[in-house]
This record gives structure tokens, C-alpha cells and sequence, in this order.
């Protein structure tokens, strides 16, 4: 009965330390850095000719991914827009259906592809996905422009 009590013994001080890094690893994946409980509410912004919305696809308080739409609500054309975006404490993962450059937490995002040309009345959309790296982990709206209209051309 000694050599068991022996064997186990030196079997908890090996597994032990191997449980910890996976209990903290464990914790660390499932950090919940939101104050709140719920996900802030969808934003909205306009600038002229078009209005620009920020739309949760989902929240797991250790990340996020969002949709941001676009919709020209001018008479002409839209060719070229841009949106700024504050991502606060949040690290970008990835960005799809538009280009974006970071400066600081602040992301740049314009058209690439098919959302490019947005007609009047039409709506582009773009998505983003990032990491929360601390409490203040969700994104604002900052600024949403075109540069350039082109008249309207119905096919």
C-alpha cells in the first residue's frame, strides 16, 4: 500500500502543474472584459449623401465581429468612400469586403470589389472582427465620407 500512495503522489506532483497552466490558460481564453452584460447597441452616423451603421454579428466579451453599411442617401453615384473607426482597446484580427489601414487604434477602411460603386439608395457593406485587449474593447463610428459622386445610371 506504501508504493502506491508513493506512485500516486508522484503522479499528482507531475500532473499538477500541467492542470494549472491549463486552468489558467482556460481562464485566459475566456476573459470577460465587458463592464456590461450586453453589446452596445447598434451605432449610426451621416455625412453628406450617405448614412453609415455598425452592427453586431457577434460578441463573446473577448472579441467581437461586426458589419458596418453604407447607404447613399444622395441622388448620385457613390465611387469612393471612406469610414473611420475607433476600435478602443481591441486588436484587429480581420477585415473583409473593404481595404483598411490602422493608425493607433484608429482604422481607415475603404472600398475594394464589388462595394465600390454604391448607388443612390443602395447600400455597400463591409465586416471586421477583433480582439478584446481590455475593458474599453468595443468600437465607435468616428467619420464616414465620399470624395467623389458620379451621376446616377439606372440600367
Amino acid at each position: 500500500m506504501k508504493n502506491r500512495k508513493t506512485i500516486l503522489g508522484k503522479r499528482a506532483r507531475i500532473a499538477l502543474p500541467g492542470m494549472l497552466l491549463f486552468a489558467t490558460l482556460l481562464q485566459a481564453c475566456s476573459l470577460d472584459y465587458s463592464s456590461e452584460d450586453s453589446t452596445p447597441a447598434v451605432q449610426a452616423l451621416t455625412a453628406t449623401g450617405m448614412s453609415v451603421s455598425l452592427t453586431y454579428q457577434s460578441d463573446w466579451k473577448a472579441g467581437y465581429c461586426s458589419t458596418v453599411s453604407i447607404t447613399n442617401t444622395g441622388a448620385n453615384s457613390l465611387s469612393a468612400w471612406q469610414v473611420v473607426i475607433n476600435l478602443g482597446q481591441a486588436q484587429l484580427s480581420q477585415v473583409w469586403k473593404g481595404s483598411s489601414s490602422l493608425v493607433g487604434p484608429k482604422m481607415t477602411v475603404t472600398p475594394m470589389g464589388d462595394n465600390s460603386q454604391v448607388g443612390a439608395g443602395a447600400t455597400a457593406s463591409f465586416g471586421f472582427c477583433a480582439n478584446a485587449a481590455g475593458p474599453g474593447y468595443h468600437p465607435t463610428l468616428v467619420s464616414a465620407a465620399s470624395s467623389n459622386t458620379v451621376p446616377s445610371t439606372k440600367s
